[in-house]
């Protein structure tokens, strides 16, 4: 029944309340307690403290901006852009992030455009054993070949020849090769391994001396020595041609006999001057005594004809058997000429 006294004792602890804060960079994260974080704020957690009170932590998360700059650039097509330390060749956005001590790295991006080069394509069709320069080299073989020319400025410009090289079957023969003597004429014939009619066109060349350039068979009558050449085309536009060499022998002959007797037999009756072909005519042709007096005269005229020549008389007179002296100028086919001086005895 007595009285029994208990004495309450009450503690009381604070709660605890703290704050982190925390920096990171655009497009990174912090993890907080198992959990990502990435915006800026703030955000609680409560705890359980050891005297069982809660203990609140706030995070204070602050974001800064990342430094970014950008680079524009273009370059040709084929070329590289050198990009910290790496070639960069096709269109694109590359990006090279730099870090920064005690703050957010720095992001450099390049935006890089490929510009085309010019091309000009130039379609070529020759025909087999022809050539076709290009730039200063012959090319001979169906393909394509590229010549770059450099600009000044923007890109350069790329020359594509697309070749091709048709077959051709054409065959041309001239014969072996010809020697004549001057004022002499020469035929000279074609063979071609195909029919007339298929033929666009044929032609000697030059036509020089010839009495028909555009056929199959010609007469050459040179005044020296030439090389004619003879082409074919067919009708796909191809050509062969072959060539033949016609040697001229410019020594001429010519004869004038140191005697003759006008007696009217028939034989050596008339004292004339004999030639070969390579002689056009007689310019001039005179007769003298020994003291110096001209019996005969005769110009204009042609070689190896006795009526052009003289018969022994002056002034319808017949001359006493004696020495005369002649005197003659002989022109030649080729264009020259020879002048002739000697005696020729008169016998009866």
């Amino acid at each position: 029944g007595c009285d029994s006294i208990f004495i309450l004792e009450i503690e009381a602890h604070q709660v605890e309340e703290s704050t982190v804060e925390v920096g990171i960079c655009e497009d990174a994260t912090f993890v907080w307690n198992g959990v990502e974080y990435s915006e800026q704020g703030l955000y609680t957690q409560v705890f359980t403290s050891n005297m069982g009170c809660d203990s609140t932590v706030i995070l204070d998360l602050s974001v800064g901006p990342l430094q970014s700059d950008t680079i524009s650039a273009e370059i040709c097509e084929g070329e590289h852009y050198l990009f910290y330390g790496n070639e960069y060749s096709t269109t694109g956005q590359y990006t090279h992030s730099i870090e920064v001590e005690d703050g957010c790295d720095r992001e450099e991006v390049l935006q890089l455009a490929i510009a085309p080069i010019n091309r000009d394509t130039i379609p070529v069709e020759i025909c087999e054993g022809d050539e076709f320069n290009f730039h200063g080299q012959d090319y001979s073989v169906s393909g394509q070949y590229i010549h770059l020319i450099e600009a000044e400025q923007g890109c350069n410009t790329e020359l594509i020849l697309d070749l091709d090289v048709k077959p051709n079957d054409l065959i041309v023969d001239l014969g072996e090769d010809k020697t004549i003597n001057l004022g002499d004429e020469v035929q000279i014939n074609a063979w071609v391994n195909d029919l007339e009619s298929n033929l666009e066109d044929y032609y000697f060349s030059p036509g020089d001396w010839l009495n028909c350039t555009y056929c199959m068979s010609t007469i050459s009558k040179p005044l020296e020595t030439i090389t004619y050449e003879f082409t074919v085309v067919g009708k796909d536009g191809c050509e062969a041609s072959d060539e033949i060499t016609i040697f001229v022998d410019d020594d001429v002959n010519i004869y004038v006999p140191n005697i003759f007797s006008p007696n009217k037999d028939g034989i050596n009756d008339r004292f004339y001057i004999f030639a070969d072909s390579g002689v056009r005519e007689i310019e001039e042709f005179k007769v003298f005594d020994r003291w110096g007096n001209k019996v005969f005269e005769n110009y204009e005229f042609q070689p190896n004809d006795p009526l052009h020549g003289w018969d022994g008389t002056f002034k319808g007179q017949d001359m006493n058997p004696a020495v005369f002296a002649f005197y003659a100028i002989v022109s030649l086919e080729n264009g020259g000429s020879v002048m002739l001086k000697g005696d020729v005895t008169l016998v009866r």
